[in-house]
């Protein structure tokens, strides 16, 4: 069999939380589940992508996320956006203006389109935060314009220039697509035109080449993004000091009472199937000496099935029984977890046999 093997291996290192690793286990870091709850999902790509580690280690900062979000995502796109589907409502009766340019208009787009090459070959090397540099560029060329032009003081600038920052609004929702593809969207469809993310870089340089068609119709203009407040986020998300890990500490104490009545046994793992409908889910049958239990495992990006099969680990065999996914789950295997994501299974050091107490 022959197998096509990778031409390129995207490699970084990591993104840190206050200077450690996050950790779910040790409720370290702000996670998937819960940061799309307090920010739309398009935020949270664009400041990952600014801050993509590829080089040495960085750190999540509420502060940053927050100046990259207003100060960058908010003044510099969504600001360019909007003032330009504002002025075409307002002057141009919601229409995109005649294309007829004057020779500063055309010098523009040439520097448009220079930006959009390097856009492109940017993504070709491999280097996704100079592709998101380029695009940002594109929306700073285009405001820039607005700001000298001046369509809403000078009537003989105010088609050419609306004409040409239309088509930069265009180059923009392209090149922001693949970074925060829910609002380049919705840039798309508020300047009145369907973005085809399948269409490449032709689609990002035809507009800027050839405009949008003159005469049709924008959407409604409105704010794509909406400045955040990360005040209390520092607070919600600190680590404990060291009295509250004191006082946390005293109130997860258990009596011997308590731990006596886990059942906790050695078993040998006698059989390791895919869970049907969960990626990062094994099923696994565990022989516990009196009878074998099923379990559902978390251990798929862990361990293959041949190194599970076999293996003495440590089991809570009294556990509840539940289901996940389907699948009943009656016991549990102990494991052993750290920082940076390793996991390890608890296993006697020595051939013992299945069943036996652990004490």
């Amino acid at each position: 069999m022959e197998y096509g093997l990778p031409d390129y291996e995207f490699v970084q290192q990591f993104m840190n939380w206050e200077g450690g690793h996050f950790s779910k286990s040790r409720d370290r870091g702000v996670f998937v589940d819960e940061a799309v709850d307090m920010y739309p999902a398009d935020y949270w790509r664009f400041y990952i992508a600014r801050k993509l580690p590829t080089e040495q280690d960085t750190d999540f900062s509420w502060s940053e996320f927050e100046s990259e979000t207003n100060s960058v995502l908010n003044d510099t796109v969504g600001n360019f956006v909007n003032r330009t589907l504002k002025l075409i409502d307002r002057y141009s009766d919601g229409k995109i203006p005649e294309d007829r340019l004057r020779a500063v208009d055309d010098r523009k787009l040439e520097e448009a389109e220079e930006l959009v090459r390097n856009y492109r070959d940017a993504f070709e090397d491999k280097n996704l935060k100079e592709a998101l540099e380029a695009s940002l560029e594109l929306a700073r060329l285009g405001d820039a314009y607005l700001s000298e032009q001046e369509p809403w003081n000078n009537e003989e600038a105010r088609g050419p220039t609306l004409q040409v920052c239309s088509r930069i609004v265009r180059g923009v929702a392209v090149t922001m697509y693949p970074f925060i593809p829910g609002s380049a969207e919705e840039m798309a469809e508020q300047l009145g035109f369907e973005l085809h993310d399948e269409e490449g870089y032709d689609e990002v340089m035809e507009p800027l080449a050839g405009g949008i068609m003159s005469g049709s119709e924008i959407g409604d203009p409105e704010p794509i993004f909406e400045k955040v407040d990360v005040s209390d986020r520092d607070e919600d998300n600190r680590q404990p000091d060291e009295t509250e890990e004191e006082d946390n500490a005293h109130e997860n104490t258990v009596s011997i009472d308590d731990f006596d009545a886990m059942d906790l046994r050695v078993g040998e793992v006698e059989e390791v199937e895919e869970h049907p409908n969960a990626d990062r889910l094994y099923v696994i049958q565990v022989d516990v000496g009196d009878r074998t239990l099923q379990t559902c495992a978390g251990l798929r990006n862990h361990y293959e099935p041949e190194e599970l099969e076999g293996r003495k680990v440590t089991v809570l065999a009294n556990l509840e029984s539940s289901e996940l996914r389907g699948e009943t789950s009656e016991c549990m295997m102990l494991a052993a977890d750290d920082e940076e994501g390793n996991v390890s299974l608890l296993q006697p050091n020595q051939n013992i046999s299945e069943g036996s107490e652990v004490a």
